[in-house]
């Protein structure tokens, strides 16, 4: 469970810096 969780945050902040990456 504990592995899930912090795969989902490691996708959450790919996307965020991809977000920052296009502005």
């Amino acid at each position: 469970m504990s592995r899930n969780k912090s795969s989902i945050y490691v996708a959450d902040l790919s996307k965020k810096g991809l977000f920052l990456g296009v502005i």
